[in-house]
């Protein structure tokens, strides 16, 4: 029994690796991005009550999140470019093909 108990648990954190996060990675610095982009959309709808699309962006956004294994600096990194794309739409920059972007990146991921 406690072969069986060790191989199900070795199995399932294989199926579930994680990555570490390199900042250097042109893929990883792309899914920072996202992240941070489908942080911006989530907290649009759930301000405006659009539940549906809500939960669909958290789904999205926790396809390209839980890659990679916990890291504070992929944290830190996301908060950064959440401040600095938020600023970029307060002056007037519109991302939409960015979000557009980042959307079809996590449902591709």
């Amino acid at each position: 029994m406690k072969k069986i108990v060790l191989l199900f648990f070795l199995f399932t954190g294989v199926a579930n690796a994680e990555i570490k996060y390199d900042y250097k990675n042109l893929g990883h610095k792309g899914d920072k991005e996202c992240i941070a982009m489908l942080s911006i959309m989530r907290t649009a709808t759930f301000d405006n009550k659009m539940m549906d699309q809500y939960h669909l962006l958290t789904e999205l956004q926790n396809k390209l999140l839980l890659k990679y294994e916990y890291s504070k600096q992929l944290n830190s990194h996301v908060a950064v470019f959440k401040s600095y794309a938020e600023q970029m739409v307060k002056e007037g920059a519109d991302l939409t093909d960015m979000a557009v972007a980042c959307v079809f990146r996590a449902e591709n991921s």
